[in-house]
């Protein structure tokens, strides 16, 4: 049996153009795991400027580093004054354990209580169904989708997503 040694992963927050690079492959990887399009999130205007959306005073990013390789990532954008939304996260195939979803989010409710922000939520669809499960193992409790920031019923009803529970946490 191979036991992996989590003394070899880092999470890294992002600030220089290779990380961004490598947080967008991570992302792109995400994109093409999911059964549906991320249009109507405005996915390719994210990715082309992936820099400002997730940098100061905007939000962050922070990749995931098992041994020698970028195996996953999340950013977290500000939406409103003290709010923030978790986006993408994302384990790639092969690295899929609980213990690295549990440290991305970590990481970004840590850095939403250094920031001063009272509230994180995620959208189900920024996630793959068993990180979904994982994060109300982690703290976030679900919410309705009317109670989130940035609700669109318009552009997901476009694609035909249903309006989902959404998961939140807030910062003590």
């Amino acid at each position: 049996m191979n036991i992996p040694d989590f003394n070899s992963t880092s999470i890294v927050l992002v600030t220089k153009e290779t990380d961004f690079y490598r947080l967008k492959q991570v992302f792109l990887d995400y994109a093409t795991s999911i059964d549906f399009n991320l249009y109507y999130q405005s996915f390719v205007k994210e990715l082309s400027s992936i820099d400002a959306y997730y940098s100061p005073p905007n939000g962050m990013a922070c990749i995931l580093w098992y041994e020698y390789e970028v195996i996953g990532g999340l950013g977290l954008h500000i939406v409103s004054p003290g709010v923030a939304r978790i986006k993408r996260l994302h384990i790639l195939s092969g690295h899929k354990r609980p213990y690295f979803v549990k440290k991305l989010l970590k990481v970004a409710i840590d850095w939403a209580s250094q920031k001063g922000l009272q509230k994180i939520y995620m959208d189900p669809a920024d996630a793959l169904p068993w990180i979904t499960k994982l994060c109300v193992n982690a703290g976030l409790n679900e919410i309705s989708f009317l109670d989130t920031p940035d609700n669109n019923y318009q552009k997901q009803d476009e694609v035909g997503l249903t309006h989902p529970t959404y998961y939140s946490c807030h910062i003590a």
